[in-house]
């Protein structure tokens, strides 16, 4: 129930920012700022970070260090090849992508923690009033 609640949250973080790309126009904006590329790196890894995470549940301790490993291996290859050209931003736009997922979740279990243990202690206390 925990995972499904934090999902349906991501869901409505990605819904949020594709109608700002294709509503109001973010789209042709981050065009004009040449971030486009940008925004698909960090999308990308976002998502990468999410899916595999919710396939595989591997901690994101594990996860994080592999997918930072796995763009830095991306563009370290991209520079060997002669029609492709390798460029650190991209890295650090997937790492930042792969970091926001991260800390999304992060937050989110902390949320649920704290919810979880104000809830048990209402319970506690209600249950001392009637017996006490």
């Amino acid at each position: 129930m925990v995972f499904s609640a934090f999902f349906s949250t991501l869901v409505v973080i990605l819904g949020g920012a594709f109608a700002y790309l294709f509503w109001f126009d973010g789209m042709q904006a981050l065009h004009q700022l040449n971030l486009l590329d940008k925004a698909a790196h960090f999308l990308s890894f976002f998502l990468l970070n999410g899916i595999i995470f919710g396939l595989l549940r591997l901690q994101q301790i594990v996860l994080l260090p592999g997918l930072v490993a796995y763009a830095a291996l991306t563009e370290l290859g991209q520079g060997l090849l002669d029609f492709r050209a390798a460029q650190w931003h991209d890295f650090y736009a997937d790492v930042a992508g792969c970091l926001t997922f991260t800390l999304i979740y992060v937050a989110f279990t902390k949320l649920i923690q704290q919810y979880r243990m104000i809830r048990k202690q209402a319970v506690l206390a209600a249950l001392e009033r009637s017996n006490g």
